[in-house]
């Protein structure tokens, strides 16, 4: 009980003071990028990405993938692809946390940048996390939270950053990557299609 208090007490200070500021970026900041495992839900069947950016004693996650479950059209609106998301933060610590316990892999690209690169790339981000800027009409092919985080880099780079054909590269259309992450006899899937 002792070293759960401990942890909770640890996790809670290390968030209200460290998570709410922006700190000035070092230059020993890391900026990568984090790719989710699919999960089990509909919501969560083609995975998820953000942004991690690690900053002294500051380690924050930000990701384009904050949608209103609350809305009552909520699935409706999902499977048609129509919905607002925003970009959301937090912790690294509960970010990684939550797909650790779901047992999804989580995979981490620290980017290789200068340090006018961070910083213009952290710039970027905090601007784009500003309450008037958070949300974006999410588009279930183009506008997502993956593709998000490839138009951040390119802005940021000035398209300086070439994206390679894997060797195995196969074409398919989007119904085929589609049902391919989904069960074909699921209302899901008959609601997507």
């Amino acid at each position: 009980m002792k070293s759960f208090l401990l942890s909770f007490l640890f996790i809670f200070s290390f968030t209200v003071f460290n998570f709410g500021q922006n700190n000035p970026l070092l230059e020993s900041a890391e900026i990568s990028i984090l790719t989710i495992d699919r999960g089990e839900n509909l919501s969560d069947a083609f995975g998820h990405s953000g942004i991690r950016i690690k900053n002294g004693n500051q380690d924050i996650v930000y990701d384009y993938g904050r949608y209103p479950f609350n809305d009552p059209n909520f699935i409706l609106n999902f499977c048609k692809g129509k919905l607002d998301y925003s970009i959301g933060k937090e912790s690294y610590v509960n970010f990684i946390y939550r797909y650790k316990y779901f047992n999804r892999s989580v995979k981490e690209q620290i980017l290789d940048l200068t340090f006018q690169e961070k910083q213009t790339y952290y710039n970027y981000i905090l601007n784009n996390y500003k309450l008037e800027n958070r949300e974006y009409a999410y588009d279930f092919f183009y506008d997502n939270c993956a593709t998000k985080l490839k138009d951040v880099t390119n802005t940021v780079l000035n398209n300086k950053v070439s994206f390679k054909t894997p060797e195995n590269y196969t074409p398919k259309t989007f119904r085929t990557l589609i049902q391919d992450e989904l069960n074909r006899n699921s209302w899901g899937s008959f609601g997507i299609d």
